[in-house]
């Protein structure tokens, strides 16, 4: 079932405004629409479900210290990096507070 994680939750919705970020409702509105769909969630299941493995030697007893990930980790760390929010903070300049729309989606 697919529904925006931001616009089906008032509590966040009041938050935002609370906390003096009602500038990022567009933004957050968008990124709950992206979040809330079927495909995220398979995505967000199967990085739960299967964590990084690390691999200390290859084949032939070799230390590589290698850690693997499931593509679905990959998927979700893009997401995260499209929307900027691994660095929106530090760049540019907002109306108002910057960590509020930041942290928000991650509740």
């Amino acid at each position: 079932m697919e529904y925006n994680l931001f616009s089906s939750d008032a509590a966040l919705q009041e938050a935002v405004q609370r906390e003096g970020a009602g500038w990022a409702l567009p933004e957050l509105t968008h990124a709950g629409e992206e979040l809330g769909t079927c495909t995220q969630f398979e995505h967000a299941r199967l990085a739960n479900r299967l964590p990084p493995t690390l691999h200390n030697f290859n084949a032939r007893g070799e230390r590589i210290d290698s850690i693997e990930f499931h593509p679905s980790w990959h998927a979700l760390m893009q997401g995260i990096a499209a929307r900027g929010y691994h660095s929106s903070p530090g760049c540019g300049t907002a109306p108002g507070p910057v960590h509020t729309p930041r942290a928000l989606p991650a509740i």
